[in-house]
């Protein structure tokens, strides 16, 4: 059985008063409303509120934004061996195959300057990056940008989207400083051996670049660094997506004397807008020993 055709309490009242009626023509609610007999006729039902939904979601949607703007930069470098130990040189096409870097007879890489006038003096100074919990300060070059992990430090050029997925955040050079694991041993050489290959992979990963597909030894060899004896390995890769790009591990132990090895990670575009692989040189040839506790970035 249905309903007749009748004025009833309006199924649709939500807000404070009494409810008004609305009319049932036997089939559905009509727009015709009254309100019950007695009641004065400025009672009316108030208006609705609008909604806040929108804006909650709005806010939520920029925190959300924000957030993973956060995590993709703190993704750029984390943790030896995890996805946040990218140096995360990003995108590019007609891209430069080799813009300079070539080893000299002696394994050495062109402009590697032991003892550069340009570099900046122990503790800092302009330009500098002082990482006191590891003991050395670290030039950073003109325009980049500088921030403290939770192990080192961190230097990097702008940020564009990756091509592998444009909502990560890539930058056509980076350079990472932190303690090599625990386990890696003691010889700078064997240790830089091992680390070059995830330096590769992690710094240019699958889902930013499509992965690397092939690499040649640019150089291999001691270099002094904070005036410690340690090792670098440079190599030029290709990955699935361009840009290709050179990564280089250089291992040394920490100017101290405690006996820890430092692993330093960098890594550079192959292309127009990328620094040119002789900046790799200046860094590594740059890097002073710090005294003090603490951190300073």
């Amino acid at each position: 059985m249905t309903t007749p055709p009748g004025w009833h309490p309006d199924p649709g009242h939500t807000g404070p008063g009494p409810a008004p009626e609305r009319w049932w023509d036997g089939s559905a609610w009509t727009a015709h409303t009254r309100f019950p007999a007695g009641l004065p006729p400025q009672v009316t039902p108030p208006p609705e509120r609008p909604s806040r939904g929108p804006l909650v979601a709005a806010v939520i949607a920029a925190a959300v934004v924000v957030t993973a703007l956060v995590a993709g930069t703190l993704l750029l470098l984390g943790e030896p061996g995890g996805a946040g130990d990218r140096a995360r040189p990003g995108s590019g096409t007609g891209a430069d195959k080799n813009p300079g870097g070539d080893p000299t007879d002696d394994g050495t890489p062109d402009g590697t300057p032991e003892d550069s006038e340009d570099a900046p003096p122990d503790g800092g100074g302009p330009g500098t990056a002082v990482d006191r919990a590891n003991g050395i300060s670290v030039p950073v070059p003109e325009g980049w940008s500088q921030a403290r992990t939770d192990t080192g430090i961190w230097l990097s050029s702008g940020s564009y989207p990756c091509p592998g997925d444009p909502s990560l955040g890539c930058v056509r050079g980076g350079v990472s400083v932190r303690p090599a694991d625990p386990g890696a041993g003691t010889d700078p050489g064997a240790v830089a051996e091992a680390d070059i290959a995830r330096n590769a992979e992690e710094s240019y990963d699958a889902k930013a670049y499509g992965g690397v597909t092939g690499h040649e030894v640019v150089s291999s060899g001691e270099v002094t660094v904070a005036g410690q004896r340690g090792h670098r390995i440079r190599w030029r890769i290709d990955n699935r997506l361009e840009p290709d790009a050179y990564v280089e591990s250089v291992v040394f132990p920490a100017p101290d004397g405690g006996g820890r090895l430092l692993v330093m990670r960098l890594g550079f575009d192959i292309h127009a807008d990328a620094p040119v692989p002789a900046e790799m040189d200046r860094v590594v040839a740059g890097v002073r020993a710090a005294d003090g506790p603490g951190m300073e970035v």
